[in-house]
């Protein structure tokens, strides 16, 4: 019944708005009649409405109503057969077994519709509120112009958020054939004058068959972004190239009838794509231009495309790695691990070597047998993968001991040389891992501050996993600075250019600069007490499972669906750089001396704290510390920028706090 009445409301509507909501009358307009008031109908009133034909409109639907009602409860004793029916602001309700049961949304719009149908002046919240039905019943709707030229679809309703806001639809237009749309923006009212003038509701045949070329025409606007989001993931950079043999095959294309087979392809620099092709009519080469627009003409040649730049990827990015990784042999480079190590079991053997030549190729063969290991199926993308291991370890190597020498502002700046502690952390080299990990302890130390500060008691478990992220994040921030302080002073103090170098082209191969981010590898807390040497050890090769994650996923012979996505665009580096931010984004709070002499105290506490925990822990691994004093010598300059950073936090928390007080106690 409701969808029936749903169905009649918007029928109405489309077929003639104007003579509900004004425009045109076809005769004189009627004297308009007054809005009924609100009436409580007795079962004993509707028995006798029911035998009186001449009833009003609302009389009517009372009665049918009642009547209604009274079948649906269980009790039937009643004398009259009906139930108690009220209309009450615009709304009518009857009680089925003592419950009250009023309108439908769909059935309260339908009666006020017929009101006004009817010559009864609606007033202007039901005027609103029947607008708002349907203006929402129409958003999803397709309508046809009637010279048939143009397409238009209603996206979306907007009331208008202020009181002078006119209610507006926005549309989506499709005009002369083209499948790719406008979105403009139009006053209901306009729409309502225009809707028999200019367009029909579109046929629900006509509708199914436009939404599926319009599907078909996404897909290949996403297949098109694919292909470019993949040439710039190619590395050396790729514009063109030709198509490999195998993939020299025939498809259907939509520009004209027959099929094509590609042969090479290029980048115009409108950034549209050119491919070259012969076709079943022609032996000659012609050329086709794929676009955005077009390119749902020709999506099974642009998966043919984007399986030949994946290759050109794949082989791009291993042979530059082994260039960058490996040594020089004749006029080509070969990569191996210590000791032979295998670098991938392919099908038809063990590779624990590559070579790059001079002319492009990659070979994979084996070391002990001298033999070349050829490549099926998803084995290259694999060793690619191997590679990349060995290029981000690498990377981290080279960037630990490039950060060496830059620890020299740091190590003069320790206020006492037994006390590793002492320095400035400020002056930690930027991006090494030393800095990561104390922007990660100083991380804890806020949100284990904000909620000791707090006025709400914390879980007991909460609290202690709040302890152990503090302690693990200090003592891994401990145990690296004490290695990095240690090795700065064994350290001649000169900075390898070549490794420099190599640094700065695993960095674009990684593409680490493209994403202007630093790869910070996060180190997770332990589950179980370990020393400091196993938990860095352990985060460092949890984080190098997540750094290729993405890359682990990628099919090379699914390219239609997975090579268009990203080898490294979604890696996790999680960068944190809490005190570039920190310093960045916090402004400077001028604190009182009680709160600067407060904050030092609860820093000075808390690290002492975690010098006695962390003592604790070593003894129990077996692990040599040397004594610490009972409170760290951080410089009162470097207590008083943490004391800084942190009371922003602490406001926040005091007056959530605050707040959270008010309501418990009831003010």
């Amino acid at each position: 019944m409701a969808k029936e009445e749903k169905q009649n409301i918007i029928s109405n509507f489309l077929s003639g708005w104007q003579k509900l909501f004004g425009g045109a009358k076809e005769h004189t307009t009627p004297k308009v009649k007054p809005f009924p008031k609100n009436h409580f109908y007795s079962p004993e009133e509707l028995e006798y409405l029911s035998q009186n034909k001449e009833g009003s409109l609302i009389d009517q639907w009372a009665v049918s109503i009642g009547k209604w009602a009274f079948e649906q409860g269980k009790d039937k004793s009643s004398p009259t057969k009906f139930a108690a029916v009220k209309w009450q602001n615009g709304l009518m309700a009857t009680w089925i077994d003592g419950k009250l049961t009023p309108d439908t949304k769909d059935r309260q719009i339908g009666r006020l519709l017929l009101l006004k149908e009817r010559g009864y002046e609606l007033p202007e919240r039901y005027e609103n509120m029947a607008q708002d039905y349907e203006a929402q019943s129409l958003v999803g709707k397709y309508f046809v112009s009637n010279n048939d030229k143009s397409i238009i679809k209603i996206d979306s309703y907007d009331r208008g958020r202020l009181i002078f806001d006119a209610p507006s639809l926005v549309l989506k237009k499709w005009e002369d054939g083209s499948l790719s749309s406008n979105e403009e923006k139009v006053a209901y009212a306009d729409f309502h004058k225009s809707l028999n003038e200019k367009y029909t509701i579109m046929e629900e045949e006509r509708q199914k068959e436009f939404q599926e070329k319009l599907a078909n025409f996404e897909d290949g606007k996403e297949l098109y972004k694919g292909m470019h989001n993949l040439l710039r993931q190619t590395y050396p950079p790729t514009i063109g190239g030709s198509i490999p043999m195998e993939l020299r095959t025939a498809h259907p294309v939509d520009f004209f009838d027959g099929k094509v087979i590609p042969v090479s392809w290029s980048l115009t620099s409108e950034k549209d794509i050119k491919v070259s092709v012969y076709t079943n009519h022609s032996n000659a080469l012609s050329s086709i231009t794929i676009n955005e627009d077009n390119a749902y003409k020709a999506k099974s040649l642009l998966n043919s495309i984007a399986h030949a730049i994946n290759n050109e990827k794949v082989n791009g990015l291993t042979r530059s790695l082994v260039n960058v990784l490996g040594n020089k042999l004749g006029e080509d480079k070969i990569f191996a691990k210590e000791n032979n190590t295998p670098l991938l079991e392919a099908r038809e053997g063990t590779v624990n070597a590559v070579t790059a030549t001079n002319d492009g190729r990659v070979i994979a063969f084996n070391l002990n047998t001298h033999k070349e290991i050829p490549l099926h199926g998803k084995e290259s993308v694999e060793l690619m993968q191997a590679l990349l291991f060995e290029g981000l370890d690498e990377q981290s190597r080279l960037r630990k001991e490039l950060s060496i020498p830059k620890m020299k502002d740091y190590v003069e700046s320790m206020e006492d040389e037994e006390d590793i502690l002492s320095g400035n952390k400020e002056l930690l080299p930027h991006g090494s891992k030393v800095d990561s990990l104390y922007g990660t302890y100083y991380s804890a130390e806020e949100e284990y501050s904000s909620y000791a500060q707090g006025t709400l008691p914390l879980a007991a478990e909460d609290k202690a996993e709040l302890i152990a992220d503090l302690q693990s994040s200090f003592m891994n921030f401990k145990q690296e600075l004490q290695n990095m302080v240690e090795a700065y002073k064994d350290h001649d103090g000169v900075i390898d250019t070549n490794k420099v170098s190599k640094l700065e082209k695993l960095d674009r191969i990684l593409n680490i600069e493209a994403r202007g981010q630093t790869p910070v590898k996060p180190v997770p807390v332990a589950t179980k007490r370990e020393s400091p040497k196993e938990s860095l050890q352990d985060a460092e090769a949890a984080s190098k499972q997540n750094d290729l994650k993405e890359v682990k996923n990628i099919n090379a012979e699914e390219v239609d669906q997975k090579a268009i996505k990203s080898f490294f665009g979604n890696v996790n580096y999680a960068p944190k750089k809490v005190k570039e931010e920190s310093s960045r984004q916090v402004a400077p709070h001028r604190l009182t001396e009680k709160e600067k002499d407060d904050a030092i105290s609860r820093i000075d506490k808390r690290i002492a704290e975690l010098h006695r925990l962390g003592k604790e822990q070593s003894l129990k691994s077996n692990i040599e510390t040397q004594p610490t004093p009972t409170v760290v010598g951080t410089s009162h300059q470097e207590r008083l920028l943490m004391a800084h950073r942190a009371l922003p936090l602490l406001m926040a928390k005091i007056i959530k706090n605050f707040h959270l007080s008010i309501y418990f106690l009831g003010i």
